[in-house]
């Protein structure tokens, strides 16, 4: 460390390059939260989708099985 302070170089980032740091983690946190959202909205989806197949065969099922 005290090298390079004599060679007078910096052992600081710049202010610039913490700013586009926290930036970028900012955005990546966003876009961590949609693909969380999208995940759990495909799950509903599909437990919907399940839900109402299972109720046709049970319907289907039920038809084929009482005489009319």
């Amino acid at each position: 460390m005290q090298e390079a302070s004599r060679l007078g170089l910096s052992t600081q980032p710049p202010d610039d390059a913490w700013v586009a740091f926290v930036s970028n983690a900012k955005k990546n946190i966003i876009r961590q939260r949609q693909g969380t959202a999208r995940r759990w909205f495909g799950v509903l989806l599909l437990a919907i989708v399940l839900a109402v197949a299972g109720w046709a065969v049970w319907i289907f099922e039920a038809r084929r099985l009482i005489p009319r």
